[in-house]
Parts: structure tokens; C-alpha cells; sequence
């Protein structure tokens, strides 16, 4: 199983480290960030995806990569410094409208993030552009912002994928076929 991994300070998990396990008739699973990336790009070599962060490259011309990204301290704690892009979108639709964050505020939300650098995408700019130029009221900005930091989505695909264990059910792909 594959969830998250470290890129621009260490190597990502590589494409040949899993055609090589999928290749040894190993399951592969990947979820929430790193792990959603490497199963859709590996859909059809036997890699399954999982989650709610793995159905979004299916479901979005403009979801990318950069979307699963954040920027964080580069030694222990690890603490973020930015936001992942798909924790919002998943925040949003979750919550957005019925917190009085109309469709066109969302789609006007996530165009500007998704033009920034992954690393500027902080909850205070998002807060400053809900409540500046979007007009949302400062408290259903922060509901939304709160809702997010207790239910971000790539964690909760992975505990979600740990729940339900679907490899015990599913046969072996093999790669390539």
C-alpha cells in the first residue's frame, strides 16, 4: 500500500519499485496523495486506487498532481505550512453551499489556488479571498477552514482504506494484463 510519500527532498516512490511488486504478483494499493497519484497513472499496469482523492483525477479535466502537494518544514515536526488543494475542494463540497458558499464562489476559489504555487496555497490566503473578493461572511469562512482541518480528505481516504482492507477480497492482477 501506497498513501503519501516525500518529493523535491527525497526521490518519490518510483514507477519501476512497483512495476516490480506488481510484476512479483504483489496487490498494490495507493490512496490519499502520493499513493492516489501512482494508482491512476498505474491503472492499467494493476494498480488499484482507492478513495475519494483517487476518483477526482476520473472525475476532473483540471485535477493534477500539484493538487495532493504541500509544503511543509523539511526536518521533525514536519509541521505544514500550506494547504493541499484537494483538502479544500473536498471541504467545499462537503460544505461549501450549505455554509453560503455558492457554486460560482467555489469554482472562483479554486481557479485562483490552482494558479498559485502549491506552496503559497496557505488557509490564510484562502481566508483573505473568501472573505475579500469573494464576499463570504468571516464566519462561514472559518467554519469552512475548521471543517477542513478536522477532516481532511487524504486522511481520511487512508483510514478509510484501512477499514475496509479490500485486499483480502480482491484476486491478484498481474501487470499488463
Amino acid at each position: 500500500m501506497l498513501a503519501d510519500g516525500i518529493f523535491g527532498f527525497e526521490p518519490a516512490v518510483s514507477h519501476a519499485e512497483l512495476y516490480r511488486a506488481l510484476d512479483a504478483g504483489w496487490q498494490v494499493w495507493g490512496c490519499s496523495s502520493m499513493g492516489a497519484i501512482r494508482a491512476w497513472e498505474l491503472r492499467d499496469e494493476g494498480m488499484r486506487g482507492h478513495g475519494w482523492v483517487y476518483d477526482q483525477f476520473a472525475a476532473h479535466n483540471d485535477f493534477t498532481d500539484d493538487e495532493m502537494a504541500l509544503l511543509h518544514l523539511p526536518a521533525h515536526p514536519w509541521d505544514a505550512l500550506s494547504e493541499p488543494l484537494v483538502n479544500l475542494r473536498h471541504a467545499l463540497l462537503q460544505r461549501g453551499e450549505s455554509l453560503g458558499i455558492g457554486r460560482a464562489a467555489q469554482r472562483r476559489l479554486l481557479a485562483w489556488l490552482q494558479g498559485l504555487w502549491f506552496g503559497e496555497r496557505t488557509n490564510v490566503l484562502t481566508l483573505d479571498l473568501l472573505v475579500g473578493p469573494l464576499q463570504v461572511s468571516s464566519r462561514a469562512a472559518l467554519a469552512l477552514l475548521n471543517h477542513l482541518e478536522r477532516r481532511r480528505v487524504k486522511n481520511l481516504d487512508l483510514q478509510d482504506l484501512l477499514m475496509r482492507r479490500p485486499w483480502r477480497q480482491a484476486a491478484p492482477r498481474r501487470r499488463g494484463r
